[in-house]
C-alpha cells in the first residue's frame, strides 16, 4: 500500500508539472510521458503503471471535452472522441440501471437520474449508494445541521464501463466522509436544487 501511495504521489506531481509546462491536450499528454520516463527513481514497471493511469485520464478528457479524434463507436454507432471511452454507451448503461435502485425519495431519485443522463465521464458520476456498501463507520464531528462520519466504501466509485461485458468497473474500496443531515426525511426539491449548485 505504501508503494502504491508513492506511485500516486509521483503521478500527481508529474501531472501537475506537465500541466504547467505544456499547452493543449496533446502537448500535455506528451509532456507527461516525457517527464515520467525521465524519472530515474522509478522502475520500468512503476512507469508502466503510472502511464496506464495517465492514458486513462487523457482518454476520459478527450471524450469529455470532445477534443480527441472523432470516430464511430462500434457498440452504439455514435461519435466518440476516445479510443477507450464512449459517453453515449456510459449514459445508456446508467439509464438502464434506473429501475434497479431507489433512495426512497423521488426528489433524490429524479436528481440523480437527471445528473446521470447528463454525464460528462466517469469520476463525476453521482449515484445512490446503499448503506450496506459502507464499513468501518466512525463518528467524526457534529455540526448545527448534521453529523459527520468517516467510512470505507467497499465497492468504490464507477471508474469506467467495460463495453464488451456491459458492466461497470469500480475503483474498489475508498475512504469517504458521510454526512447525516438532521431531518433528512424532509428533503425536498429546494434542498436538491442547492445540492445541484454545488
Amino acid at each position: 500500500m505504501i508503494h502504491l501511495d508513492y506511485l500516486q504521489k509521483v503521478y500527481r506531481e508529474t501531472y501537475n508539472t506537465a500541466r504547467v509546462l505544456s499547452s493543449g491536450i496533446e502537448t500535455w499528454e506528451n509532456c507527461f510521458t516525457r517527464i515520467l520516463y525521465s524519472n530515474k527513481g522509478l522502475t520500468e514497471k512503476d512507469k508502466k503503471i503510472i502511464q496506464e493511469w495517465s492514458i486513462d485520464f487523457f482518454e476520459q478528457r478527450k471524450e469529455r471535452d470532445e477534443s480527441g479524434k472523432p470516430m464511430q463507436c462500434s457498440k452504439c454507432n455514435s461519435i466518440k472522441y476516445s479510443y477507450i471511452y464512449c459517453k453515449n454507451c456510459m449514459k445508456k448503461k446508467l439509464e438502464s440501471q434506473f429501475r434497479n435502485w431507489t433512495s426512497g425519495n423521488r426528489y433524490i431519485d429524479d436528481c440523480i437520474q437527471r445528473r446521470q443522463s447528463e454525464i460528462s465521464m466517469s469520476g463525476s458520476i453521482i449515484e445512490w449508494i446503499p448503506f450496506d456498501q459502507f464499513e468501518e463507520i466512525e463518528f467524526l464531528a457534529k455540526g448545527g445541521f448534521s453529523k459527520v462520519y468517516t467510512a470505507r466504501w467497499t465497492k468504490g466509485s464507477i471508474d469506467k464501463l467495460d463495453e464488451e461485458n456491459e458492466c461497470f468497473i469500480r475503483t474498489g474500496t475508498l475512504d469517504v466522509v458521510l454526512k447525516s443531515l438532521n431531518d433528512s426525511e424532509q428533503i425536498g426539491e429546494e434542498f436538491i436544487k442547492e445540492v445541484i449548485k454545488m
